[in-house]
């Protein structure tokens, strides 16, 4: 019933587990060092994602899953569709309203990289690397067989039905876990450029900024799970990656436009105040 779980298996989750923790201390403090960013906005970043995400999107999910059936949701289209227009609209709602309302004081760009990084890396913990640490114990468990043994006395039917549910950790190959992992880091570009476009929304307010973004996030996610149904694995990230790095390079490219045009405008304000300290 239950498998031993590959020691690789174990290897590349607990891999990736270290190599999120790495990659969100190393982001905060070298784009906090780098651009002079604050840390507060990454904390509202999270926090952003957290309730937006987690907590009130999976409720409208609950909500549409009730009222449609399960059914519905199997459908793929239904599923890339609604699902992608969910998260866009929740998540740019979520990052508008936080950006808007708590980060009044400090709404530069630099911030809003710190947001993204926030945002985008408490998504990879929360749904990669809480998920891989209680595959781990489980792993564990089960290799010990402590899991099975902790199981005794219960319903036949149950631990087949628990068992089934643990099936993926011996019968997904362990790269996989890494590829997984791949695909959050993806998604935290994504998160800090979609962060940087939803600044400009509320910096200019231009409410088509807002658009776009919650756009760009739908055609990432629907795009994604239909691809997913009709192409290859490797074919579906190297579409994903594509798509990302063009959007990171664009935004890239925006960034220090926005930074050209501010050290211009000093430099137009500078001579100015000169003169004017000379007629004096």
């Amino acid at each position: 019933m239950f498998h031993t779980v590959p020691a690789e298996t174990i290897l590349s989750m607990a891999a990736a587990v270290l190599l999120i923790i790495l990659i969100t201390a190393g982001a905060l403090i070298f784009f906090k060092k780098k651009t002079k960013g604050d840390i507060m906005p990454a904390v509202i970043g999270a926090g952003t994602f957290i309730v937006f995400a987690l907590i009130l999107e999976s409720i409208l999910h609950n909500i549409v899953l009730a009222a449609a059936g399960k059914d519905t949701f199997m459908n793929m289209w239904f599923y890339a569709i609604y699902g992608g227009l969910a998260a866009g609209l929740f998540e740019e709602t979520g990052r508008l309203l936080s950006m808007r309302f708590l980060m009044k004081k400090s709404l530069k760009k630099e911030n809003a990289v710190m947001f993204g990084i926030g945002y985008g890396c408490t998504e990879m913990l929360l749904l990669i690397g809480i998920n891989y640490v209680s595959y781990i114990v489980t792993a564990v468990m089960i290799n010990t067989g402590a899991f099975e043994a902790s199981l005794a006395g219960m319903d036949e039917a149950l631990i087949q039905q628990t068992a089934d549910q643990l099936s993926v950790l011996w019968t997904t190959p362990s790269y996989m876990f890494i590829v997984s992992l791949m695909e959050r880091i993806l998604a935290l570009f994504l998160q800090v450029c979609l962060s940087y476009v939803v600044y400009r929304a509320v910096k200019e307010r231009k409410p088509v900024l807002y658009g776009i973004a919650v756009l760009i996030h739908f055609l990432v996610d629907a795009g994604t799970v239909l691809l997913s149904k009709t192409v290859p694995l490797y074919a579906v990230e190297t579409a994903l990656a594509a798509v990302v790095v063009v959007f990171a390079v664009i935004i890239f490219r925006i960034y220090k436009f926005e930074k050209t045009e501010t050290a211009q405008e000093a430099g137009e304000t500078a001579p100015a105040q000169s003169e004017e300290n000379s007629n004096e």
